[in-house]
């Protein structure tokens, strides 16, 4: 489960940078005595489409064209109207797949997650066969339970990516009122882009704008880990500092936590 814990400071010959660097110090000792266990994912995937009539390997973090790019299946996006050419990339969905191993002791400990850090956008991730999640959201960071998933042995991992242009039109269409814009043929064709990016939390000038060309690219665009641990651990904080009228420094600090609530 998880929790967020509320603390506040008070140091009155501190300052403000000092407290900080204090809070940080406080956060990775708290990690190391949870015995925490990262395993990187990044690096080379198995990239294939659809119909299964391109697969390629492809580097994370990295995108479905930087891929395809590397591989010499499409040529330059920028030049001239290759971004109009390859508009069957946008329009396709991908999957990206990876095997991987873990230790004895990562599957021995009490909780397992998935962390991915950015996935643009809409995609369904399985692990082994079975669904642990899925993301809509392209600027968040998504974390995922795997507990009683892993082998020690070998594992697959998979992400499979919907067409962000057909998620969005299609959420277009279920809207029970009309949203503006309602694109028309001849107003794609001016810019060569798609069209109901307000339909999708991703980058919007993606879709294209009129300064830039429409990729509506797809692809685990930040790094993914797998990390174990056997207690409580900090996954993320926020610090605010005031400095008061009497000359102390107030901290605010919000500590996100990631707990077994089995073992509360």
């Amino acid at each position: 489960g998880y929790s967020r814990l509320y603390l506040i400071f008070r140091h009155n010959k501190m300052t403000a940078m000092g407290l900080k660097r204090f809070l940080l110090k406080f956060i990775l000792t708290i990690n190391v005595i949870c015995g925490s266990e990262t395993v990187v994912l990044d690096g080379t995937w198995t990239l294939t489409n659809s119909n299964q009539s391109v697969t390629v390997d492809a580097l994370v973090p990295g995108t479905v064209h930087t891929a395809l790019l590397n591989n010499g299946i499409i040529p330059d996006p920028y030049y001239r109207f290759n971004d109009v050419q390859l508009r069957w990339v946008a329009m396709d969905d991908w999957k990206y797949s990876k095997y991987f191993s873990v230790s004895e002791r990562c599957i021995e400990q009490s909780m397992i997650v998935l962390v991915c850090e950015g996935l643009d956008t809409v995609a369904d991730i399985s692990v082994n066969g079975q669904t642990v999640g899925s993301s809509d959201n392209m600027f968040r960071k998504y974390t995922f339970i795997l507990d009683s998933v892993l082998n020690e042995s070998m594992n697959l991992i998979e992400v499979k990516f919907q067409s962000a242009v057909k998620y969005s039109e299609d959420k277009f269409y279920e809207h029970p009122y009309l949203v503006p814009p309602n694109c028309t043929d001849a107003q794609i064709d001016i810019q060569h882009g798609f069209c109901h990016q307000n339909f999708i939390r991703k980058e919007q000038s993606s879709f294209g704008w009129d300064w830039g060309p429409a990729f509506a690219t797809q692809g685990i665009w930040k790094s993914i880990w797998i990390e174990s641990f056997d207690s409580s651990i900090i996954t993320d904080m926020s610090a605010d500092t005031q400095l008061r009228s009497d000359g102390v420094w107030v901290v605010s600090v919000e500590v996100n936590i990631i707990h077994d609530v089995a073992e509360s």
